[in-house]
């Protein structure tokens, strides 16, 4: 990546689709702020709300949405590693595999935020 070139742009060159509404300095103090030793599931009560969920893949090729990572927020504030049920979503339809096995686990994954644009990030080749 050529100095001061923005991640999205050095992808676009690439011919990769990068869909991510925080900056890289954003993107890395939330990472620091993330507790990577703790992780919890997504029908923990103590979970407040999910804040990034990161999905990978989805080509031509490749029909598929791989779940990078997911981090949430605790109700004590604390940021956690959130275990979906599935690391693997549809490329079609991924929201509403998502609200099905939301329902299964008795969760509300649009309440945690799960499809908030601010919270999805995705990177697509």
């Amino acid at each position: 990546m050529r100095n001061g070139q923005h991640p999205m742009d050095y992808a676009a060159e690439r011919g990769v689709d990068l869909w991510d509404t925080y900056s890289t300095d954003e993107l890395r103090m939330l990472r620091d702020r993330v507790d990577h030793g703790r992780r919890v599931y997504w029908s923990d009560p103590s979970l407040k709300r999910i804040v990034r969920l990161r999905l990978i893949g989805a080509c031509r090729e490749y029909p598929w949405w791989d779940v990078s990572y997911v981090y949430g927020e605790m109700r004590d504030g604390t940021y956690v590693l959130v275990s979906l049920p599935v690391n693997r979503l549809n490329r079609f339809g991924w929201q509403a595999q998502l609200v099905r096995l939301a329902k299964e686990d008795k969760v509300y994954a649009k309440g945690l935020g799960c499809f908030d644009p601010d919270v999805v990030s995705t990177l697509a080749g």
